[in-house]
């Protein structure tokens, strides 16, 4: 927390609180079983693609990661998330792609736009914003824009645009 001091506000704190599902027997004990067996199999399969040379670096599942995962499978629903190894975790071992799937944050931008939430200039004014800051986003986003809005992602993006 002390990265994020604003999380630990009471009044953030109580509207977390209020926000969260309350979930009963037996849903929460099958999210627990089934959040134990994606991470388990779901670090398996990333340590795999070390060990084979197909990744640079270690990456894990955390357990809130396979908790999320399992809860969206339990409960039938997508997963938003342009974090590629909980992406792949979530093709590979889980049932979610039936829900609704994995979105990334320029789905979530689709989304919103077919729904009328965000207009075309927002959509391309958000996603220049977040090159020109620096953020993370999913790999391969520029192909995935062109797919998703047939046409090419905003330009005058800064040149050390990163991708998770």
């Amino acid at each position: 927390m002390s990265r994020y001091p604003w999380l630990s506000e009471e009044v953030l704190q109580s509207e977390v609180a209020a926000s969260c599902l309350k979930l009963r027997e037996p849903k929460k004990g099958n999210i627990e079983k089934l959040a134990k067996y994606l991470r388990q199999h779901g670090n398996k399969l990333l340590e795999k693609l070390l060990t084979d040379g197909k990744i640079k670096e270690p990456r894990q599942i955390s357990l809130v990661d396979a908790r999320v995962l399992a809860t969206a499978e339990v409960l039938s629903a997508a997963v938003a998330t342009d974090e590629w190894p909980l992406a792949l975790v979530a093709d590979e071992l889980s049932e979610v792609h039936e829900n609704g799937g994995v979105l990334n944050s320029l789905d979530l931008l689709n989304l919103m736009e077919l729904g009328g939430n965000l207009d075309k200039g927002q959509r391309v004014e958000t996603v220049r914003s977040w090159c020109q800051n620096g953020e993370l986003l999913p790999r391969n986003w520029r192909e995935h824009y062109l797919n998703l809005f047939n046409e090419a992602p905003p330009d005058g993006q800064s040149s050390d645009i990163q991708s998770t």
